[in-house]
């Protein structure tokens, strides 16, 4: 016990009380750990969703999931024609100079975030996330933060503002002539399940012009990038959202975006575009000061304040979110009165017979969630903890407190749904398919429960079991407003003795641990000599090979002589260690093609001698895996041979470091050292940041670090 006390007041400065109280309850066998849920890990989880939906070329470069890559590249390129786009050939005509800027007979809208399990860039959808993000960010941006995640939250949200950037088309004055809300039609998209990376699909692309202005859409897109401004002070997205407010709320001619989107009255039906244009005005309010958009809110909101307590703010809903804001700002009664309506109508009206509050069937979780984030704010500026408290039992049911002890955020948990409906983390072809999924989707809150309680966990159902991009919107907030009150306050530590009657903490600060392993690789830099077609490097043997993480790996590329890497051979070089793994992940899209040969190679200087040669018969539609043992520590490469010409690329190589669990300092000596670093990591006091780390970190295996892998390392001790 003194080792304890003497490592935490000696060489842990400022440890943190709770984490002291902790370790001496561990040595009187007391309970650990008072709380049911750790809320800073699903306040992270809510967040890595968004990585599997991020479409583009940048994707490999900034998703956290290793099993996405780099898709529709098509987007990149879209012809500038009356067939591949809605506008008209005299709009184009006119209008070319400023939406083909480099005069190559097409249009860049790439970027951005599919829908949900499909890969359809909705705008409504697109636009409302956006701001609902951006709003969490503005309400919680300190817990963020402190919980580690503000750089994470920061590149999903700068995906979306760049792709609404890249969507607006302006003239020379900063006025919006076009405007791309959507990319994809959802009746053709939904014809094809697979990976996003490997798509064929065709992606037409529909804009806004002044004569069909999507107001509802583009209003949102200028909520957006108001909130971008106030967050983060980007100029250029005021001056964006200026010009996306005017094009839709002063445009003389007004209409929803879904009037002329052949798929828009299918998926997603706008009920109007006042709500939306009041949300915008009340963010370039806040963003600016400027009354004349207060008085917008106010004008555009007034018709729908009696209605607005029916239901909650959603995509389709945004005029809550309104008089929410306007609260906040003003603290105008008449506005609380219509959220505080809405709350208690949500606390008494909708309840399952277990409590849960559910709206509709469809979606319901998502519903639910946003209705908590509102109940958290109410409570925030209010200071009535009562809507906080309603929040946090709904969110504990979400987690798993309910009868059928069911997590409905994937990934978290050892009973989280293992099914849901994304086509990407499937890992297979056929949705009605009731194979275990490839992938774990990680932190997505699927469709939830019905009114009855009732859920199915099933691929092919998208009423229970579709995730998107919306359903994750108000669960980002939610989940950081809960975290604020109950995911454990720390104290700085006092110079006097922890004792056994102080009570720990709820909660311990936890950072999640990847599912995936420590390296993989994307590339399609200028290091190939190979053959490029859309953005995506192609070998001749029809293989790729991306990165996708850092890590000690020197070099990229592939090599198929199997003695001498040449300097214009395509192999990949990696540094491993004895029990390491190298594993190479492989997806055919077509049948026919030979047998695909790989080869594993010790290397010295410039000569490789083959440790493991493996065949895969990948003549089959599907994915494929192969895994080479590496022997002893040192320098290997990975290639095929010169006559294999499977039709078959590389999806991934990636390198599975051997784990010694409890070496935190990656010393591969589990020792005292790892103690401290782990009481710095539970405690907030220095996070580990090291991959591997991470996983060694993690002694009890449960995908969490908290205070019971400080147990398990200190009895291995």
């Amino acid at each position: 016990m003194n080792f304890i006390v003497n490592v935490i007041k000696g060489r842990v400065h400022k440890m943190k009380k709770f984490i002291a109280t902790a370790l001496v309850c561990v040595f009187s066998t007391c309970s650990v750990l008072a709380g049911n849920y750790d809320y800073s890990k699903v306040e992270s989880a809510s967040i890595s969703f968004y990585d599997a939906n991020m479409c583009g070329d940048k994707v490999s470069s900034r998703s956290n999931v290793t099993w996405r890559g780099n898709c529709h590249s098509d987007d990149l390129k879209v012809p500038l024609d009356t067939t591949h786009t809605d506008l008209t050939q005299d709009f184009i005509t006119a209008n070319k100079s400023i939406l083909d800027k480099d005069n190559d007979g097409c249009v860049d809208v790439s970027g951005g975030y599919h829908d949900a399990g499909d890969y359809v860039k909705f705008g409504l959808t697109q636009m409302y996330t956006a701001t609902t993000l951006q709003w969490a960010l503005y309400e919680y941006k300190d817990t963020f933060k402190k919980n580690g995640d503000i750089d994470h939250f920061n590149t999903v949200l700068n995906h979306f503002t760049e792709y609404i950037k890249k969507c607006t088309f302006m003239n020379d004055k900063g006025e919006v002539v076009a405007f791309c809300y959507q990319v994809g039609d959802g009746k053709t998209d939904h014809e094809y399940w697979g990976a996003p990376e490997v798509q064929t699909t065709e992606r037409p692309a529909y804009f806004a012009t002044k004569a069909n202005p999507a107001t509802d859409i583009t209003s949102l897109a200028a909520a957006a990038l108001a909130a971008d401004y106030v967050n983060n002070g980007n100029e250029e997205s005021l001056k964006y959202a200026k010009a996306l407010y005017t094009f839709g709320a002063d445009n003389s001619i007004k209409q929803v975006g879904d009037d002329h989107a052949p798929s828009g009255d299918e998926y997603y039906k706008s009920g109007g575009y006042n709500a939306d244009i009041a949300f915008g005005a009340t963010w370039l309010y806040i963003a600016t000061g400027d009354t004349t958009y207060l008085n917008s809110a106010k004008t555009n909101i007034a018709s729908l304040i009696d209605d607005a307590s029916s239901w909650i703010y959603d995509w389709d809903d945004t005029e809550l979110g309104t008089i929410t804001l306007i609260a906040e700002k003003t603290n105008d009664e008449t506005y609380w009165k219509v959220l505080k309506e809405t709350l208690d109508t949500w606390k008494t009206k909708y309840n399952s017979p277990q409590g849960y509050a559910c709206i509709d069937k469809w979606g319901s979780a998502r519903y639910n969630t946003d209705a908590q984030f509102l109940a958290l704010l109410y409570s925030k500026y209010k200071n009535d903890n009562s809507y906080a408290q309603w929040a946090k039992t709904q969110m504990d049911y979400l987690l798993g407190d309910n009868t059928a002890k069911t997590c409905y955020v994937t990934g978290i948990s050892e009973n989280s749904v293992k099914y849901p409906h994304h086509a990407a983390a499937t890992g297979f072809t056929d949705p009605d398919s009731k194979a275990e999924h490839k992938y774990v989707l990680y932190g997505a809150l699927v469709g939830g429960p019905d009114k009855k309680d009732k859920h199915v966990d099933k691929t092919s159902d998208y009423q229970y079991n579709e995730v998107a991009i919306d359903y994750n919107a108000g669960f980002v907030g939610a989940s950081a407003g809960i975290n604020v009150l109950y995911g454990g306050e720390y104290v700085e530590e006092s110079t006097e003795e922890t004792t056994k009657s102080e009570t720990p903490s709820e909660t311990t600060t936890q950072a999640p641990v990847s599912p995936s392993i420590s390296n993989s690789w994307d590339f399609t830099g200028t290091d190939w000599t190979s053959n490029s077609t859309g953005g995506t490097v192609y070998i001749s043997n029809g293989l790729t090979v991306r990165h996708n993480g850092t890590g000690s790996v020197a070099g990229y590329k592939f090599d198929r002589n199997s003695k001498t890497p040449k300097t214009n051979g395509y192999y990949v070089k990696l540094n491993a260690s004895k029990g390491d793994k190298v594993v190479a992940y492989i997806n055919s899209d077509s049948s026919g093609g030979k047998d695909l040969v790989l080869t594993i190679a010790s290397l010295s200087s410039d000569t490789s001698t083959v440790v493991e040669t493996k065949t895969v018969n990948a003549k089959k539609i599907g994915e494929y895996s192969v895994t080479f043992d590496v022997p002893i520590d040192g320098t290997y490469i990975i290639y095929t041979d010169s006559t294999s010409a499977a039709s078959a690329y590389y999806n991934k190589i990636e390198l599975q470091k051997a784990t010694l669990k409890g070496d935190v300092n990656n010393d591969s000596v589990v020792d005292n050292k790892d103690i401290v670093l782990l009481l710095k990591h539970i405690s907030g006091g220095k996070k580990i940041t090291d991959e591997q780390a991470l996983i060694n970190a993690d002694v009890n295996s449960d995908n969490t670090i908290d205070l019971r892998d400080m147990i398990a390392l200190i009895k291995s001790l």
